[in-house]
């Protein structure tokens, strides 16, 4: 059977951090200790000034590049996911194709996704790669949600940080590597997370104005992730035949303390089974299930033969699950 696997794997975030004492100085002592101990969030990464997106996207990139175990000319796929590009025109992924100095015959685009990127962008290189559209591709994530809200608007601010990933997906025939995807969407909860202003829907009186901030209704991703998010996943685990006993990790979404805890009460997972990277990094958007698999594997809690679970949930609304089985070679960590 043709699957794809995970060949290499990377993850960039700042270096400025954004501690619970900052804030507490912001908004008040008593209202941030409230909030760190619902969230479980005391630090986030958060870009400098002049730092963007695809600053942390190239950096991802390089780090495997730059290892010599991937030549850069053997990548015929560049699929960046994003919502924070460095243009609407032309796609970031033009861009990097550039900048790391892949073949003009690399194929490159952007997928306009948020906290559901990973998974989504994976599908895509995968098929592509099973279809032999590609032959070797370089997928990349990234978001910096610090760009784009208010540093006064204390619901999202505590929550949020910056970080990107880089994956090398290839080809395999051993049938390790991604089994299935199960994607979805419910767009008539769009403005439970969105930043106004940003593209083309505008009113006359809006033309000329900059975008607002990003904004979220909280209850509702929050209710919204545990009504969806456990059915699709125990529906793709039916369809496969598959035991959620038998999954050994769930890389899952980092929205919060909150969520990851609920949603791991609500199907019954060991804590040994997924992990907590929002307490160091905030939510970084679509990479924390990057970041996630990236630490577990780091940690040695995976080895060949684990069967996982992908989770991507949030803007949109929209939700990805996918199911992979690790092979005989972990991937690279860089």
């Amino acid at each position: 059977m043709h699957s794809t696997r995970i060949t290499a794997l990377s993850y960039s975030i700042p270096s400025t951090s954004l501690t619970h004492q900052q804030l507490q100085d912001r908004f008040g002592a008593e209202k941030m200790d409230r909030i760190a101990e619902s969230t479980g969030i005391r630090n986030r990464r958060v870009c400098a000034i002049r730092q963007i997106g695809s600053d942390l996207a190239y950096a991802s990139a390089e780090k495997i590049l730059n290892s010599g175990d991937i030549a850069r000319d053997s990548i015929d796929l560049l699929i960046v996911a994003t919502q924070m590009p460095d243009y609407l025109l032309p796609t970031t992924a033009c861009i990097l194709q550039h900048k790391l100095g892949l073949q003009p015959t690399c194929a490159a685009f952007d997928i306009n996704l948020g906290c559901s990127q990973l998974v989504y962008a994976h599908s895509v290189a995968h098929a592509m790669l099973v279809a032999g559209i590609a032959t070797r591709a370089l997928v990349i994530t990234f978001d910096t949600p610090s760009k784009i809200i208010d540093p006064n608007d204390m619901t999202v601010v505590p929550l949020f940080g910056d970080g990107a990933t880089a994956a090398i997906l290839d080809t395999d025939h051993s049938g390790n590597g991604y089994q299935d995807f199960i994607l979805g969407t419910d767009g008539s909860e769009h403005e439970a997370l969105i930043w106004r202003q940003s593209g083309l829907q505008r009113t006359e009186s809006e033309k000329s104005v900059a975008p607002k901030p990003m904004t979220m209704e909280g209850q509702k991703i929050f209710l919204f992730t545990l009504q969806t998010v456990p059915k699709y996943i125990r529906e793709l685990l039916r369809r496969n035949h598959i035991e959620q006993t038998s999954i050994a990790f769930f890389a899952l979404h980092q929205a919060s303390g909150l969520i990851v805890s609920s949603l791991a009460k609500k199907l019954k997972l060991e804590t040994t089974q997924y992990n907590r990277i929002y307490q160091q990094y905030g939510n970084s958007g679509g990479s924390t299930v990057g970041i996630s698999l990236w630490h577990a594997l780091a940690e040695n809690k995976l080895v060949s033969g684990d069967q996982i679970i992908l989770s991507a949930f949030g803007v949109g609304l929209s939700w990805g699950n996918a199911l992979y089985q690790i092979g005989d070679e972990l991937p690279y960590l860089y």
